[in-house]
C-alpha cells in the first residue's frame, strides 16, 4: 500500500529527539495527521525536551527507500497552534537560557537561524497582562530605623532595602538592585510618588547595569 507523506506532517515526520536533566522525562503522543501532543516530567528550570519537526536526513527508513536530504520549502508556510501548561511562556522577557522561544533551524550551509515565536504569533484568547504586585510596609510608631532590612524573594531573585544611616542634615540616600530581564521589559522607580521607568529596547540584550543607569538618567532629565 502506497502512502504521500507529506512534509511536517506530524504523524510521519515529527519525532521527539530527546530531553534533559536527571529528573526529566518526555514523551511524544496522539500524533495525527494536523496535530500533536507532548507530555512531559521537568524538575528543573533547564530541563528541556527537543521535538524535531523535519530532518533533511531521513535517519529511520531502509537507505533503498528513504527520501535524499531535502531543504526546499519553496511556498511552503508553518501554521500551529500551540497550547501549553507549566512551561516558560513564549512571551516571557527572561533571557532564553534554553530554546524555549524560538524555533531552530538549521541550514544547507550548516549555519543555525532563529525564529522568534512570540514575535510571529497571534493571540486567540486571554491577555498578555505581565504579573505585577504593590507591596506596602507599615514601619513602627517611630519610622524605619537605620540598618533596618527588607529583602522581597522572588523565585530565586531577591529584592534587598536596608535602611541607610541618615545623620541629621543629611539627606538620606537608598540602594536598589536591578536585573536585565529581556526585551520588552519595563524596570521602574518611585521617588516621593512620581514614577520614573526605563523599558529594555536593545534585541541583543541590555546588562544590569545598563538598567541602573538608563533609571538615574531617567530621573535626573525630569528634574533637569
Amino acid at each position: 500500500m502506497s502512502e504521500v507523506i507529506n512534509k511536517l506532517q506530524p504523524d510521519r515526520t515529527i519525532y521527539l529527539n530527546g530531553f534533559d536533566g536527571y529528573g526529566a522525562a518526555a514523551a511524544l503522543h496522539h500524533a495525527s495527521p494536523t496535530g500533536f501532543e507532548v507530555t512531559g516530567v521537568f524538575r528543573d528550570q533547564a530541563d528541556f525536551a527537543v521535538l524535531l519537526i523535519w530532518d533533511a536526513d531521513n535517519s529511520f527508513e531502509h537507505y533503498s527507500m528513504r527520501y535524499l536530504p531535502d531543504f526546499d520549502f519553496t511556498r511552503m508556510v508553518l501554521t500551529f497552534d500551540l497550547y501549553y501548561q507549566g512551561l516558560q511562556p513564549i512571551e516571557s522577557p527572561k533571557y532564553n537560557w534554553i530554546d524555549w522561544a524560538t524555533l531552530d533551524c538549521i541550514s544547507s550551509t550548516g549555519q543555525a537561524q532563529y525564529a522568534n515565536l512570540f514575535d510571529n504569533a497571534m493571540l486567540v484568547g486571554g491577555t498578555y497582562t505581565p504579573a505585577s504586585g504593590v507591596f506596602h510596609v507599615q514601619a513602627g510608631p517611630d519610622g524605619p530605623q537605620s540598618y533596618d532590612r527588607l529583602t522581597l524573594w522572588l523565585q530565586n531573585l531577591a529584592f534587598d532595602y536596608i535602611v541607610p544611616v541618615a545623620p541629621s542634615g543629611t539627606v538620606a540616600t537608598v540602594e536598589y538592585q536591578f536585573f536585565a530581564a529581556g526585551t520588552r521589559t519595563t524596570h521602574s522607580i518611585t521617588i516621593n510618588g512620581r514614577v520614573y521607568s526605563h523599558n529594555e529596547t536593545n534585541p541583543n540584550g541590555e546588562s544590569s547595569a545598563d538598567q541602573a543607569a538608563a533609571l538615574v538618567a531617567a530621573t535626573v532629565a525630569a528634574e533637569s
